[in-house]
């Protein structure tokens, strides 16, 4: 299973799936990507031991580690954005204080600002 098929799957348990997600999806696959070749990239400096080249690699892995982050939780991916849904719209069960719906709309609403700003 692919990285983007098991974000969907995710996130279709959890109720908030929806077409508008799948360039978001397949953008935090490419973040990821990168971050793996930057990875490999420091490991390498460190074995030939270029202290500059691998510092450097190391500051772009934590900014890249930190967008990646970011976009995790804004797509509710992350256990602390799950339990905030879960806080905020009751779980996405109908009746316990907000449905699937408007789940939706909050976590694409965020989505749109990310790819806004």
């Amino acid at each position: 299973m692919s990285k983007e098929a098991e974000y969907r799957a995710r996130m279709e348990a959890l109720g908030i799936w929806d077409e508008a997600f799948a360039g978001a999806v397949h953008d935090l696959c490419m973040m990821e990507r990168d971050q793996a070749k930057t990875r490999t990239a420091w490991r390498a400096a460190l074995k030939a031991e270029e202290y500059k080249s691998a510092e450097a690699l190391s500051e772009l892995l934590m900014s890249q580690d930190r967008a990646i982050q970011m976009h995790r939780d804004a797509l509710c991916l992350t256990p602390k954005a799950l339990r905030r849904l879960q806080a905020d719209f009751g779980a996405g069960q109908p009746g316990a204080g907000g449905g699937g719906n408007v789940v939706q709309l909050s976590v694409l609403d965020k989505v749109r600002k990310r790819r806004e700003a």
